[in-house]
């Protein structure tokens, strides 16, 4: 019996970390497409691409960062 409560309690754990893994990645992947769609706005310039694909690359990005919020927050791995 005391090895199957160990065995669910680092199920949970993992469980936890994995949830909170996902809630993370998705603020960060959010952050990044508000820098690329924003970012001239607060100051942030991109050089390296053009407005349009970084808007493009934002809306992506905020797309995925939602999806990974979601996955967090629902626990559907």
């Amino acid at each position: 019996m005391d090895t199957q409560d160990t065995q669910d309690s680092r199920a949970k754990l993992s469980e936890r970390v994995r949830s909170t893994t996902h809630i993370a990645m998705g603020i960060i992947y959010v952050g990044v497409a508000f820098l690329l769609i924003f970012g001239k706005h607060f100051g942030v310039q991109v050089d390296l691409i053009s407005q349009p694909i970084a808007i493009a690359l934002g809306i992506l990005s905020f797309i995925y960062g939602g999806w990974r919020i979601y996955r967090g927050i629902l626990k559907k791995y």
